[in-house]
């Protein structure tokens, strides 16, 4: 199904050894929340935190994010402290990720991030070669039996997965004109790169097909790029051929759907 929007994705949403600490207090001491390592989608992770928040706390937390602009919300029945600057844990903290940077957060029961939590990339041009989800569905290590006569078929599966494919065109740092089929940005090649160093670290990924229904979504990880049949590696090809130089497509991309 060919697309009609631009398209984004979430990224950049894992959680390393040295970003596992939330500290934060209810009026009684400092509290110490741990997030697990681990490999999270933007959603998973705010439902991590609150997990944790939940495990340590006295109170139920809500942990909402902003999809529009990625900006996450921390709040709770009562008053309670993040302990941004002062948590005895500062140097493996959470806080950064989630866009909660500079001084503790204090007498309030709701506090909102500063900053954007993980990353987000947009493409210049509507995804091409587009296969949704929807379309695209592969039975798991599938085996299929023939009966001697042809006249019997057994398949034996374990489960389905689905699958999204396109391909990324168009990426350039050049001058667009104003109403043309390619959005500026002065830095799109690198922000590729960027998107895509991480994509073949095989780490989830939050996709949305039209960039203004971001409550619309699905979590993805890379299955397979054009020169890379495990996902990881890719190689941006520059568009001389179509007589485009400075110009870059990512050729196909299959992106596994996570549930």
């Amino acid at each position: 199904m060919s697309l009609e929007t631009f398209s984004i994705f979430y990224y950049g949403h894992d959680v390393a050894s040295d970003q596992t600490s939330l500290d934060f207090s209810e009026g009684g001491g400092e509290l110490q929340a741990s997030i697990t390592i681990g490999d999270y989608s933007l959603t998973e992770l705010l439902e991590e935190v609150k997990q944790q928040m939940d495990t340590v706390g006295g109170q139920e937390y809500t942990v909402q994010v902003d999809r529009s602009t990625r900006i996450v919300t921390i709040s709770a029945p009562g008053t309670f402290e993040l302990l941004v600057d002062t948590g005895s844990r500062k140097d493996s903290t959470v806080f950064t990720l989630l866009g909660f940077t500079g001084s503790d957060l204090t007498g309030s029961t709701s506090y909102t991030g500063t900053l954007p939590c993980g990353s987000e990339y947009s493409p210049q041009f509507i995804l091409q070669d587009h296969v949704a989800t929807s379309n695209n569905q592969e039975f798991v290590d599938p085996s299929v039996s023939v009966s001697a006569s042809g006249q019997e078929i057994e398949v034996v599966r374990f489960g389905s997965q689905r699958f999204l494919e396109c391909s990324i065109r168009f990426s350039t740092d050049l001058p667009q004109p104003k109403l043309g089929p390619i959005e500026n940005n002065p830095t799109g090649i690198s922000d590729l790169v960027t998107f895509m160093e991480f994509a073949i670290s095989k780490q989830k990924i939050e996709y949305m097909a039209n960039r203004s229904d971001p409550e619309t979504f699905e979590k993805l990880r890379l299955e397979s790029t054009s020169t890379s049949q495990t996902g990881t590696g890719y190689r941006l090809k520059e568009l001389f051929g179509q007589g485009l130089p400075g110009y870059f497509d990512t050729g196909i991309l299959k992106f596994r759907k996570v549930i």
